[in-house]
């Protein structure tokens, strides 16, 4: 609700005063993307990161999908609760800006980065 009360309800208006309405949404549009740029890089690196997790463990299963969906559904359950939802930016136990402590933030990336490289050495 924030953004749109942000882009939607204050700059758009302030920009149809001075810009063709499609100059105008290509500007709002612009800037929501800047406001949402670092969220959309960490997530993009997180889910290509945790690839190699979740691959691995698909591949040591023999292709059996039971334990790496029960793995990545129980994960989706623990992550917001501790560490908050980065898709609805809401705390859990751990608190601060979600784009960096979330499990598909900054700090999901890094430990995901670490059993990445634990995992290419084992392979």
């Amino acid at each position: 609700m924030g953004e749109e009360i942000g882009w939607q309800s204050y700059l758009l208006p302030g920009l149809l005063i001075y810009y063709h309405p499609i100059v105008a949404l290509n500007i709002s549009g612009i800037v929501w993307v800047e406001y949402l740029i670092r969220t959309i890089i960490v997530q993009f690196m997180s889910c290509w990161i945790s690839a190699y997790f979740y691959g691995w463990i698909t591949i040591k299963c023999k292709y059996f999908m039971i334990p790496p969906t029960m793995i990545h559904f129980i994960w989706n359950q623990i992550n917001p609760r501790l560490l908050g939802s980065i898709y609805t930016n809401t705390s859990g136990w751990m608190i601060g800006q979600q784009w960096k402590i979330n499990g598909v933030g900054l700090m999901g990336c890094f430990v995901y980065f670490i059993v990445a490289i634990i995992i290419i050495i084992q392979i």
